[in-house]
């Protein structure tokens, strides 16, 4: 404990001697606070004797001090309630950071995927599409224009000459299997029933 101080100061004409380890300045200040406050409530009653106006002070100081207590509890209260909140705002942003960096990641490996999909599906286009003779798509299907347009050119026609066959005419055969001009030296009877066992 530091030296006290041995302080003299008046209050409502009577004098006082107080050892304090506060300085002169400061007990002499709130001294002089006390006996206002005495001499305001004396002029406010003057019924009042001077001992009741000293309570009267000291009822009025610590009402004023129990009020500055709950208001700074209520101060106090609402400062941990806002720290915790900032806490929580605190760690939600280190938690949407992290989620950030997690979309992100995600994100190049939606993108690494679909460029990869773009290659497959341009290589995919990029490569001839063959059908050997005999295997995959059958050059005439039963029932179509060019089993009518067979049978139209070989009504035209008499005996077993070779038959041509202009594919321009049916839009249905497939672009991948027409050609301009076709030499058959079947007979008009096996062609016909080459289209019906199709």
């Amino acid at each position: 404990m530091g030296e006290k101080n041995k302080i003299k100061f008046k209050i409502n004409g009577s004098e006082f001697l107080i050892s304090a380890e506060e300085d002169k300045e400061y007990i002499v200040k709130i001294s002089k606070m006390v006996d206002k406050r005495i001499q305001s409530l004396a002029n406010e009653n003057t019924n009042l004797s001077t001992s009741m106006a000293t309570v009267l002070a000291a009822l009025n100081y610590c009402d004023e001090l129990e009020k500055q207590k709950k208001i700074t509890a209520e101060l106090l209260r609402k400062n941990d309630e806002l720290e915790a909140a900032a806490q929580k705002a605190k760690d939600d942003l280190q938690s949407f950071s992290v989620e950030n960096e997690q979309l992100k990641e995600e994100k190049k490996g939606l993108h690494a995927r679909i460029e990869s999909l773009k290659a497959q599906l341009q290589q995919t286009r990029q490569r001839p599409q063959h059908t050997a003779q005999g295997h995959g798509k059958p050059f005439y299907q039963k029932g179509t224009g060019a089993q009518a347009a067979v049978k139209e050119t070989s009504a035209q026609r008499t005996g077993q000459n070779p038959m041509k066959i202009n594919y321009q005419e049916n839009d249905k055969i497939s672009e991948q299997y027409r050609r301009e001009d076709f030499s058959d030296p079947a007979t008009e009877d096996e062609m016909l029933s080459f289209f019906d066992n199709r």
